[in-house]
């Protein structure tokens, strides 16, 4: 009967996992993307300028082969990474993520002539917010910041590339996209922090929703399910039409005991069969009716074995001095459910053979063995 709000929303895990399925795929998009804009930038160069066939050559191996090469081994390692599953989920997380930044290094370096592919590095830097993870996306930021720094200042793949310093608006337009990178970091940061905050709100409105809930259907002296959560369970047994027996449980002389020693020994004693059913029922719903009755759904159990169950409960109760202590014992009436019978006459039949059963007190009655 417990409903787990698990079941309503993927798991925290699951998210964390597609997304680093969607990280890894897009990783893999840009080694492709970049390859073929390389291939593209061949051709339509190859067509402007006429490169001589050593000319072509070189152009590949300089533009293509080494850089889709060394993008391949990145996307390789990653893969490999984030695809072993001994290792801790996080191992995956920092290996797509690095090796994402290690291409937009690869093609920062090569196509440094293009000032817009610093942009690159931010996209990098964002990805990582959805894992929530501060030392990540700071790890990724460090390197990103670290990796446009030493590239342009210190690395010339294309010998027409201007060095940063070369002029003051060439290193104020570097320094800018440094401080832009940085401050795309400190806002992902900040998007970490609240998206934390916002979750653990919910995760404190779902907690608190799951126990009025359950404070609704759960009978507060006995820790059992109340009528309203019987409700619902008897609405279950007509909708799915398996075997099933319904067992009332009646504790009898319990009168006496309230009168005689106090409706304090009274709960005590509530409580003690309370427990005496849960741990017989196992993960069967059990259900305080009223008062001193008790009632279970027994499912994929007939009749029979339904009342066997009860000759069980009934040991249990003198085993653990229940009935000597308090001076009381049960009377129990069970009713198998048969297609095309209604909750409410499954409820009935029970009720009926409990009856019974009181008449002669500590005793089992199945309403099937007292059809006419």
């Amino acid at each position: 009967m417990r409903q787990r709000c698990t079941g309503e929303l993927p798991r925290q895990e699951e998210i964390i996992c597609r997304w680093l399925r969607l990280h890894l795929c897009a990783l893999w998009c840009l080694v492709g993307a970049a390859l073929a804009v390389e291939l593209a930038m061949a051709v339509v160069t190859h067509r402007a300028d006429g490169f001589a066939p050593r000319g072509m050559g070189e152009y590949l191996v300089k533009y293509v082969v080494a850089p889709s090469g060394m993008n391949l081994a990145l996307a390789l390692a990653a893969t490999a990474l984030a695809r072993t599953r001994r290792s801790p989920p996080a191992l995956g997380w920092y290996a797509v993520s690095l090796a994402l930044t290690g291409v937009n290094l690869v093609l920062y370096t090569i196509h440094s002539i293009f000032p817009a592919v610093a942009a690159l590095f931010l996209v990098g830097v964002l990805l990582t917010t959805t894992y929530g993870d501060y030392a990540l996306t700071t790890a990724t930021a460090l390197f990103s910041l670290a990796s446009m720094t030493v590239s342009g200042l210190f690395w010339s793949w294309d010998a027409s590339k201007r060095p940063v310093t070369g002029s003051t608006i060439e290193t104020v337009d570097f320094l800018i996209q440094l401080l832009i990178l940085l401050g795309v970091y400190l806002l992902c940061l900040a998007v970490i922090y609240f998206e934390r905050r916002k979750n653990a709100a919910i995760v404190c409105a779902e907690q608190e929703r799951l126990r009025l809930w359950e404070a609704a259907r759960n009978d507060s002296l006995t820790g059992l399910h109340n009528r309203t959560a019987l409700r619902e369970a008897l609405d279950q047994v007509e909708a799915r039409r398996e075997t099933v027996s319904f067992v009332m449980i009646d504790l009898d002389h319990f009168k006496a005991l309230n009168d005689t020693h106090g409706h304090v020994q009274g709960d005590a004693c509530l409580q003690h069969m309370a427990s005496i059913l849960r741990k017989a029922a196992g993960e069967q719903p059990v259900f305080r009716y009223g008062g001193d009755e008790f009632c279970t759904l027994l499912w994929g159990c007939g009749g029979e074995e339904a009342a066997a169950f009860c000759r069980r409960v009934g040991r249990e109760m003198e085993r653990s001095g229940l009935c000597v202590r308090y001076g009381v014992e049960a009377s129990f009436g069970v009713a198998e459910y048969t297609p095309g019978l209604s909750a409410h006459q499954l409820l009935e039949r029970a009720d009926e053979a409990l009856y019974r059963a009181k008449a002669m007190r500590n005793a089992v009655c199945v309403w099937e063995e007292q059809r006419p």
